[in-house]
């Protein structure tokens, strides 16, 4: 048989019959529901530490994206730029092998004037030329 116990006039309820272990887990949990109140408040504590050093990340992205368009903008013609932002959208990996090319000659002085498209569809090419190997057979 489960013992009994009076509930205390704190609790509102005084004179109902209760099980003592169903005050105990009662105690128990609402102790153990302040220690993951404090926990909570440290994970979100820590989420809110996180997100704000992924946004200070992205911010720090698009500084140099905008820093580095800005160069490109001055280093190339306006035809160029554009099928260079089309690269961008298509294939960021190449857009970023361009964009380094550019930026570093821009930036040496090797630029007599600016990229026209012409020259950034040969540069193209030349990043894209897969060097394709012969295979010779021999018959016997």
């Amino acid at each position: 048989m489960v013992p009994f116990s009076r509930i205390d006039e704190k609790m509102g309820r005084e004179g109902t019959l209760v099980p003592c272990e169903w005050i105990l887990l009662q105690r128990k949990s609402s102790e153990a529901s302040m220690s993951d109140m404090e926990e909570g408040e440290d994970t979100n504590a820590r989420r809110q530490k996180l997100l704000r050093k992924k946004l200070a990340e992205m911010q720090r992205m698009q500084e140099a994206e905008a820093q580095l368009r800005s160069v490109l903008r001055t280093a190339m013609e306006p035809e160029a730029y554009e099928r260079l932002m089309n690269v961008r959208i298509s294939s960021p990996e190449l857009y970023m092998q361009v964009a380094r090319v550019i930026v570093t000659m821009y930036s040496n002085k090797q630029l007599a004037a600016k990229v026209k498209d012409k020259e950034l569809q040969e540069l193209l090419a030349r990043l894209t030329a897969k060097h394709e190997g012969t295979i010779d057979i021999k018959r016997k």
